[in-house]
């Protein structure tokens, strides 16, 4: 976040943090969705993208991207908000420079610059396949060693462009993955 002066002026919400006492700032963004002109993407169905890989590779990685993406300085006034300090001494209006995942044309921005980001990512003259879905990546390989440098050179790329992986939801080397999909339920290949 940054300081700014805006006619924009986007209502905070105290939402309580996940298992925890303290609350965290959440943008309320109806009026700002709005406003906003609707982006459309198409997404492909996350079975027909399984079915493009190979029989041959049969170990994985899966990589969840943690949602974030620069605002363009230009659009950062639209997300300005009011805040002011505990303590009650200053009142100030900040805004954030990320895309914030209420945002209803966030996914559609996040999802084509990823794939914009990814173009210069060749998987398969090195012997492996790469599959994006949303902000989830999958890597596929024939054997470990493969997986290994093919998953090394796609976290070297996201680093590089700035974007960053949840460790905790990285499933890497596997011979089998359980991949939650935007359609009901969960497919499993391997």
């Amino acid at each position: 976040m940054i300081e700014c002066q805006s006619a924009w002026n986007t209502l905070i919400l105290p939402v309580k943090k996940e298992g925890g006492q303290e609350d965290r700032p959440v943008p309320d963004l109806i009026l700002v969705n709005q406003a906003a002109i609707t982006l459309h993407s198409t997404v492909a169905n996350p079975y027909t993208l399984l079915s493009l890989l190979p029989p041959s590779d049969k170990i994985y990685t899966c990589l969840d991207l943690k949602f974030c993406l620069y605002i363009a300085p230009v659009s950062e006034p639209i997300f300005a908000f009011e805040w002011e300090d505990p303590a009650g001494s200053t009142k100030q209006q900040l805004t954030w420079t990320c895309l914030l995942q209420g945002f209803k044309n966030s996914p559609i921005i996040f999802r084509e610059a990823l794939a914009s980001n990814l173009d210069s990512f060749q998987p398969e003259r090195f012997r492996y396949w790469l599959l994006q879905h949303a902000d989830d990546l999958l890597l596929a390989a024939e054997n470990k060693e493969h997986c290994w440098e093919g998953t090394k050179a796609l976290l070297e790329l996201l680093m590089e462009a700035g974007y960053r992986v949840s460790r905790k939801k990285a499933q890497i080397y596997k011979e089998e993955l359980k991949l939650q999909v935007s359609l009901p339920g969960s497919i499993t290949r391997g």
